[in-house]
């Protein structure tokens, strides 16, 4: 029999060869693909018997340490940056409400986006400007992929930087979450106003706001929320 300590307390318990290494060379062998070929992708124990076979491996950048140790395997980007590009995303384009002036609305991605820089530090800044310029994607708001880009980037990365992974929710917190706020404000204020004229873009400085003060509120519960969860670290 095999035992493999894994992911903290887990512990898998297999007949000899009964693993993913053992089945990945069946499948290779099946459909006929050489092993140089095979390129295998994992992040814990019980993936390190296909990781050493494959011609090719990777793990992502928040994989086990053992398993980023092995020769063989090559860092990918942290996994975790995707699906919280994706909540950013879903915040953004699906909890909303209209804003006419702008054709915009006003969301609670900001929160998300704070969530991010909680839980990545500065790298969060990906996550933040990947997943707003999405949502603006989705709905056609083509003109501000750029500008949403660059800004909701920045105010990942301020927050990621000046608070770091893991911040406490307190008073400090909140107010660099205002900061990176109010640098929303003043950016898309400056975008609009070459775009639309200082009068359009004057008028969007309070709803602006109002989305500004939903971010603050929903991000100190988000990242509230995730210092109660166990680190992946």
């Amino acid at each position: 029999n095999e035992i493999i300590f894994y992911y903290y307390k887990n512990v898998e318990l297999t007949a000899k060869g009964a693993n993913k290494g053992g089945m990945v060379q069946r499948l290779a062998a099946l459909l006929d693909i050489p092993q140089d070929r095979v390129i295998c992708v994992g992040d814990h124990a019980n993936d390190v018997s296909m990781l050493t076979w494959a011609g090719a491996a990777f793990a992502p950048a928040n994989a086990l340490p053992e398993v980023l140790a092995l020769p063989c395997v090559r860092a990918l980007p942290d996994c975790r940056e995707n699906a919280i590009a994706a909540l950013i995303a879903l915040c953004t384009a699906f909890i909303k409400l209209p804003v006419s002036i702008t054709n915009g609305y006003v969301h609670l991605g900001d929160g998300a986006i704070f969530l991010a820089a909680a839980l990545l530090g500065p790298s969060g800044c990906a996550a933040a400007a990947i997943g707003s310029a999405l949502a603006d994607t989705l709905f056609g708001y083509y003109v501000y992929i750029i500008p949403t880009f660059l800004i909701k980037g920045a105010m990942g990365l301020i927050a990621g930087l000046m608070l770091g992974k893991r911040p406490r929710v307190n008073v400090r917190a909140a107010c660099v979450y205002a900061l990176c706020e109010l640098v929303m404000v003043a950016g898309y204020f400056l975008f609009e106003t070459c775009l639309y004229g200082i009068g359009a873009a004057a008028g969007a400085v309070v709803p602006n706001l109002i989305q500004g003060v939903a971010g603050v509120v929903v991000g100190c519960v988000l990242v509230k929320i995730a210092d109660k969860l166990p680190s992946a670290d």
